[in-house]
């Protein structure tokens, strides 16, 4: 499994990042069924 992310900083009080889990979109089993591959983006803003 891999999980890949990375975040641009823009300036001292914004940011954002673009992430993906389970880039190869392997299908696994712990003690449940993990989610296949999902996407995600933050937007981060600090006073």
């Amino acid at each position: 499994m891999v999980d890949a992310r990375i975040h641009c900083r823009f300036d001292e009080h914004r940011g954002a990042s673009l992430g993906v889990d389970n880039l190869n979109n392997r299908k696994y089993f712990l003690y449940h069924p993990f989610p296949e591959r999902a996407f995600y983006l933050g937007l981060k803003y600090t006073i």
